[in-house]
């Protein structure tokens, strides 16, 4: 019996296609690569979050050390008198803590000084009676005065006024205008306005730490008439000094976006271009710190127009040259940019054939494959391209 009888429905396997087995391998092939990109994705993704998670870090502490900064500055406002600085500081403490023990406790001690320094003595704070009305027999004349004579009185205050004597000027012109409210009354609040603003300019221009004092009497300088515009820049930018001072060595953004107008439109206002120097070489190392190379480039070359200005700060001005370039030497290599061809990297000099050699990485004459490990062995140290700061 034949073997096709015996088994009907056997026949013989078909033969393996060459292009299914290809098939078979590129299927491992792929799986293989994806396994790969999976494998050094979940690196790249760890490695991300690991850098995200020190950096938040970090800015937590700096943070906190910039608190107890501000806190330590503060304490020297109140010490020499700064107290509206002072409670300027530790709000912006408490706006982000509001149980900060410290700060409240320095905020109440700050208020309560500015408080004594800017209120007026209890005889300067009562209202002046109509004229109409009587004085009172208890309200006697100041002995410093000559009650026969009160033009003489004015003269007396039109002469510190000439010469510029503010403060005595201003004190006289007070406990006048409260010992005699019908006298004069037009000239005296006119010569206690330009008294106010004389005051008021000097204190706001000095660099003892008064600005403070200095907005006040320009404050009160503008409850008795219209402030000129020059005068009314003046306190505007010590206002805006104030609000932006609080903030050095907190948060620079913040800072730089105070001093910035203040260099561009009130440069001599407390060498406010010194100030923004200041802040943008810090802000630059700060954002070295954290490895923003390429943006701190940009905050090194706005400082050097200012660096002049600088006080107190040699140290930084002296390393300037050196961080910059280290900065743009970070961020060349961190975002490298392509030619046409690519980035090309490990360039070597080629000599022509009549000697001639061009500058590392510079080619000359045809162009030829940069050698690599696998056809002449690895590049020699000393034929690497140099930086762009390289000796």
């Amino acid at each position: 019996m034949a073997d096709s009888e015996l088994h009907p429905n056997s026949n013989p396997p078909p033969p393996i296609k060459r292009g299914n087995r290809l098939l078979r391998w590129l299927g491992f092939g792929f799986v293989g690569i994806a396994i790969l990109i999976l494998f050094y994705g979940g690196i790249a993704l760890y490695a991300w979050q690991q850098g995200v998670s020190e950096r938040e870090a970090q800015v937590v502490a700096d943070r906190e050390a910039g608190v107890v900064r501000q806190l330590e500055l503060a304490r020297e406002d109140i010490t020499v008198g700064r107290y509206e600085l002072a409670v300027l500081r530790t709000q912006y403490i408490l706006d982000a803590d509001p149980n900060n023990a410290e700060a409240i406790a320095l905020q109440n001690e700050a208020n309560s000084k500015w408080a004594i320094l800017l209120t007026p003595s209890p005889t300067m704070t009562s209202t002046p009676l109509p004229p109409t009305v009587t004085p009172t027999p208890t309200i006697t004349p100041s002995p410093t005065f000559d009650v026969s004579n009160l033009d003489r009185e004015i003269d007396a205050i039109m002469d510190h006024v000439a010469n510029q004597e503010w403060e005595t000027a201003v004190t006289k012109l007070e406990m006048f205008r409260i010992a005699h409210p019908e006298h004069e009354p037009r000239q005296t609040a006119q010569l206690l306005y330009d008294s106010y603003i004389g005051l008021g300019l000097r204190l706001t221009r000095s660099d003892k730490g008064q600005i403070e004092r200095g907005v006040f009497y320009l404050g009160q300088a503008q409850t008795l008439g219209t402030l000129s515009e020059e005068v009314a820049g003046e306190l505007f930018w010590a206002e805006q000094y104030l609000e932006g001072i609080v903030y050095y060595d907190i948060s620079w953004e913040a800072y730089l976006s105070y001093f910035r107008p203040m260099c561009q439109y009130a440069s001599l206002f407390q060498n406010s271009c010194g100030k923004l120097a200041d802040g943008l070489l810090s802000y630059g190392e700060q954002l070295t710190s954290v490895l923003d190379w390429c943006p701190a480039v940009d905050v090194y070359i706005e400082a050097a127009p200012h660096l002049s200005r600088m006080e107190g700060n040699d140290t930084a001005v002296a390393e300037y040259d050196l961080r910059l370039r280290t900065a743009q030497d970070m961020c060349a290599s961190a975002t490298p940019t392509p030619g046409p061809f690519g980035v090309i990297t490990n360039t070597v000099p080629i000599t022509t054939n009549n000697g001639n050699t061009g500058g590392s990485g510079v080619i000359i004459g045809t162009l030829t494959p940069t050698p690599s490990v696998g056809s002449q062995g690895a590049i020699p140290a000393g034929l690497a391209t140099p930086t762009p700061f390289d000796d």
